[in-house]
């Protein structure tokens, strides 16, 4: 029978100190967890002028636009190209997008053809991505060929551009 006393004294010993370890043990398998916080201005977009198109003598009698394009020698460019101003993170890079075209009021032509120039970076006709300067500004101004329907007569024409921009 005393071996069995032994046995439980050792037992209880045992037992005793894993309770007594159980917090030291916690702390030294503890892991660091870091993180960042990155905060993000939101892309805001003002339209500062609507792109215009204003009559040429094509449309009076079919000749040439003077100020076609060299994409499209008988398309009436747009003689005020939509200005936008973009708001947001600095040096951040944006994506556009635009509508392959856009019809104008009453279905008497055709607005395609899109050139959109960066103030920050030039033209982005083709990758259509800008970046925003130090202060987290650009200005884009988005210019257009009108395609008259045949017979068509148009004095004026003013349309605002659907632009959509995100953070790339």
């Amino acid at each position: 029978m005393r071996v069995l006393k032994i046995h439980s004294i050792t037992l209880g010993l045992t037992v005793a100190s894993v309770m007594f370890a159980s917090p030291a043990l916690a702390q030294s398998r503890g892991a660091t967890a870091t993180g960042a916080l990155q905060v993000e201005r939101a892309l805001t977009l003002s339209n500062v002028q609507s792109m215009s198109f204003v009559a040429t003598r094509r449309n009076v009698d079919g000749a040439g636009a003077p100020n076609g394009t060299a994409a499209d020698p008988t398309g009436d460019a747009s003689d005020a190209p939509a200005v936008i101003d973009i708001t947001g993170d600095p040096g951040r890079v944006y994506r556009i997008q635009l509508p392959a075209t856009i019809d104008t009021d009453l279905s008497a032509g055709v607005i395609s053809g899109f050139q959109v120039w960066s103030e920050t970076v030039g033209d982005v006709s083709k990758t259509m991505t800008g970046r925003l300067n130090a202060e987290g500004h650009d200005r884009l101004r988005i210019s257009g060929v009108l395609t008259t329907a045949h017979g068509m007569i148009i004095t004026d024409v003013q349309t605002a551009v659907p632009v959509n921009i995100d953070y790339e």
